[in-house]
């Protein structure tokens, strides 16, 4: 089912909103569920619900600014260490 360009701008903005109100892990637990927001973890889509906090908001953010992809935690996890090696 094709979602209409209405539809996805509205998405976006009530995750947007909802996102910079969010806190704790809970209120980004209920992001996740709320929009059925999934990751691909070792080359399969799961649930978003079992990472991190540092993890679940880049994940939410990833939701509005690139609406319909899917967030790859491996690459994520790999580019933190990464950053965080270049860091010490």
């Amino acid at each position: 089912m094709e979602e209409s360009e209405e539809y996805i701008e509205s998405t976006i903005q009530s995750i947007k909103e909802e996102y910079e109100k969010a806190k704790l892990k809970v209120d980004f637990d209920v992001i996740l569920k709320k929009y059925n927001i999934k990751i691909k973890k070792k080359d399969k889509i799961v649930s978003s619900l079992y990472v991190s906090l540092y993890a679940k908001r880049a994940i939410v953010r990833m939701a509005f600014y690139e609406y319909g992809d899917i967030f790859d935690y491996d690459i994520f996890m790999k580019r933190s260490k990464d950053m965080n090696k270049e860091k010490n």
